[in-house]
């Protein structure tokens, strides 16, 4: 069976540094079980349990993780500084799936590797073998 791949944008509001991102993937994200909130959850419903996903940053990519729970409406309090509305939703990743990779991987070098053109500014469902030609990279 081939599981589906997506690409996740990462906006200045919410991360406002590369390493702001990179914290955020490798510390609080397991810290709170995968729970990874949604400004906008519409763009995210289609996505899967075993859903890979690339993160990306000024068109750069700087991990992967696969999802574990499909997106469910979220119940906490938090507001997201995107929209300045409490959170929508909540996808969850497993927390031991989540890497970072050695090296940003420019958007440029990885549609090379891919053969395909990447949006930067939404959700972007692209080809399994895509990803694991990104991800073989990284």
């Amino acid at each position: 069976m081939t599981r589906n791949a997506y690409l996740f944008p990462h906006s200045p509001q919410e991360f406002p540094s590369i390493h702001a991102l990179q914290k955020f993937l490798l510390c609080e994200l397991p810290g709170r079980r995968g729970a990874y909130h949604l400004a906008h959850a519409d763009s995210y419903e289609p996505i899967l349990p075993g859903s890979r996903v690339l993160f990306h940053k000024n068109k750069k990519f700087y991990g992967h993780g696969t999802v574990k729970r499909a997106v469910k409406p979220y119940t906490g309090t938090l507001t997201s500084p995107v929209t300045g509305r409490r959170y929508e939703g909540t996808l969850t990743f497993d927390p031991d799936t989540i890497r970072l990779f050695e090296q940003p991987i420019p958007f440029r070098d990885a549609e090379k590797r891919a053969g395909i053109t990447f949006n930067w500014q939404h959700v972007q469902p692209i080809p399994a073998d895509a990803y694991d030609a990104i991800t073989r990279a990284g």
